[in-house]
């Protein structure tokens, strides 16, 4: 089996995780009940004194402006508006990361479920291309995500602030609003978790898809004995 068609499988299978791993951020920052579970875990009602229905108002605005849907975050509370200059500025460009992150998402899976097709469809040993390729691919994944899951675990408030750093190079995300007392480093962690369990069950099975594929072929490979019976 060919070296290059090898490395190519496990590199669209490799593509494929971290297509899911990107559309996992929206299946988890566009879910309107996300929200309200971490609102009534954190009880973010009675502590920042907002009604259930203005944290919905609020969370839904987010909704509506990261998806693209809405051109406009700013929304009125109590009469008043809600978001000030500096975190209206930061949001632009977090809704610019939140498209980027959704493109890149179908891109990336799109190439790799294409690309592997094109490989399978066309050989005849593609059991073996599959397998070599669910496997290897998967674990590099997993891997990397078993990295980014022991740095946050050792300390997620630094690796918060090293991804602003990062990603918001401008210095705009630094400020302490009542938007900040109900965005907490909580959600954040739980927001993550969730997106990396979500990238997680697909790379896993795809895990087992390539081990299962790997024992069923290497069962079929193997030669059958013929037991031999004595002349009576």
């Amino acid at each position: 089996m060919n070296l290059f068609l090898r490395l190519t499988a496990a590199f669209c299978c490799f593509l494929m995780g971290i297509g899911v791993l990107c559309l996992a951020v929206g299946a988890v920052a566009y879910n309107p009940r996300f929200y309200s579970r971490q609102f009534s875990r954190g009880n973010t009602s009675e502590n920042v004194n907002l009604s259930k229905d203005e944290l919905k108002q609020i969370s839904d605005g987010w909704i509506a402006y990261f998806s693209g849907r809405s051109s406009d975050l700013q929304i009125q509370i109590s009469g008043k508006d809600f978001y000030d200059e500096d975190e209206l500025s930061h949001m632009k460009d977090a809704r610019a990361i939140f498209l980027a992150v959704r493109t890149i998402g179908f891109v990336t899976l799109g190439i790799g479920i294409i690309g592997l097709s094109a490989i399978l469809v066309f050989r005849k040993d593609r059991r073996k291309l599959f397998s070599f390729g669910a496997i290897w691919g998967s674990s590099v994944l997993l891997l990397l995500a078993a990295v980014i899951g022991i740095i946050m675990a050792i300390n997620f408030t630094r690796a918060f602030e090293i991804f602003h750093e990062i990603f918001f190079p401008q210095g705009n995300w630094q400020f302490n609003t009542l938007m900040t007392q109900i965005l907490t480093e909580r959600l954040f962690l739980n927001a993550a978790l969730y997106i990396l369990a979500i990238g997680g069950t697909f790379t896993v099975g795809l895990l087992m898809s390539g081990l299962t594929t790997s024992f069923v072929y290497r069962r079929k490979s193997r030669p059958q004995s013929n037991p031999q019976y004595p002349h009576s």
